[in-house]
């Protein structure tokens, strides 16, 4: 088999991960922070020092980092624990569903969302809408998908949060897809709060993520569940400071130790090389995609570092991804959870119904990419 869904979930993970895991569920088995016993504080450091490599990875403190299931745990924790009643919520078109879905909810209970003018190819498009908007409206929380899971199109977070800092907008980054490829710095960026998964650049398990808040922050985040932290049991409230305001209930002392084995990985690696490797086995994909029959590329003009769009005209996305699969090779097909920035693809395309995604990952060969372009040269031979 041939993984190319990177973009979904990593595979395979780093040795370093498995490892990870493994001694994780022998060791750290006792519950962090509740108790004294010398296994329970060895939980408590092993926690710590996860939150100490992913805080040096993505530019804030330990003690901000907030461990959840995934990265719509993250998003929802963040979207719904900063925005209210009555503010107003710009956001872009690239969005996925952990975005637009609590976004959607919040509209309905009196949030109002304006949504930027979209661009594959010129981020200019986005910036000046952006301060068009600023201008003419109130605008209380931006929030932006660092790369698109569709297109791998990485937007101009930076240019974005220059505006956001003198309207005194609050920004928070969906960095699902940039972790580990991209340099991700929240003091760089000028981020208030970045969500990610930690089973995709990051390495880690499924059924991993994290929340990260600036050390610089100065907004309210209300806890998006609430419960045991361990501490301050007598209080009708969760605890005023951080993790534990916002991180109720057990956290996986396994997840949280193969996030930390992914980001150190990340480190030693490096992430530009990391990025560079698979911008080379993408741009070897596309040189042989580009030249073969019936194959239309929807992002070729996009400098993304990992993610190739495609269908080939006599197959459905769907029919196109079985067959691929009967090959051996395993990408995605259809609409990735990620409905509008679709709608820009298909341009009044009636019989547009999704697109398959190849999405490569630093353990990807050029082997196994050849193998790839011969397959797909293959059943374009065979469509008639």
């Amino acid at each position: 088999m041939i993984y190319f869904d990177n973009s979904a979930t990593s595979y395979p993970k780093p040795p370093c991960v498995k490892k990870a895991v493994e001694y994780a569920y022998n060791h750290y088995f006792a519950n962090s922070g509740r108790g004294s016993s010398k296994d329970t504080l060895l939980s408590a450091k092993s926690l710590y020092d996860a939150r100490t490599s992913i805080s040096d990875l993505v530019g804030t403190i330990p003690e901000n980092v907030i461990f959840t299931y995934n990265a719509t745990y993250a998003l929802n924790m963040a979207i719904r624990g900063v925005v209210k009643k009555g503010m107003t919520v710009a956001l872009e078109r690239f969005a996925h569903n952990s975005v637009l879905r609590p976004l959607y909810a919040l509209e309905k209970e009196g949030v109002t969302l304006e949504f930027l003018d979209t661009s594959l190819e010129r981020d200019s498009v986005m910036i000046s809408c952006f301060e068009r908007l600023v201008r003419d409206k109130k605008i209380d929380v931006l929030v932006l998908t660092h790369t698109s899971n569709v297109t791998g199109k990485t937007l101009p977070v930076k240019r974005l949060s220059r505006v956001c800092r003198e309207f005194g907008i609050i920004l928070i980054l969906d960095a699902s897809q940039s972790i580990g490829s991209i340099q991700v710095d929240m003091k760089e960026l000028g981020v208030d709060v970045l969500a990610s998964s930690g089973h995709k650049g990051l390495y880690g398990i499924m059924g991993s993520g994290f929340l990260a808040i600036s050390e610089n922050f100065k907004g309210e985040i209300t806890p998006l569940i609430t419960g045991g932290s361990g501490m301050f049991s007598k209080e009708k409230e969760m605890p005023p400071f951080m993790p534990e305001h916002l991180e109720g209930g057990t956290v996986s002392t396994i997840s949280a130790a193969s996030m930390k084995a992914g980001a150190d990985f990340i480190r030693k690696i490096g992430v530009e090389e990391i990025g560079d490797r698979e911008r080379r086995l993408r741009q070897r994909i596309l040189e042989g995609m580009s030249v073969i029959p019936k194959v239309k590329i929807y992002n070729s003009s996009v400098n993304a570092h990992s993610i190739l769009l495609f269908n080939l005209s006599t197959l459905s996305p769907e029919n196109l991804a079985n067959v691929l699969d009967k090959n051996g090779i395993e990408g995605r097909a259809g609409f990735h959870c990620a409905p509008l920035v679709h709608e820009l693809l298909k341009k009044g395309d009636e019989k547009y119904e999704g697109a398959m995604r190849l999405s490569v990952g630093y353990f990807n060969t050029e082997k196994e990419c050849d193998k790839l372009i011969a397959v797909l040269n293959k059943i374009s031979r065979e469509q008639n």
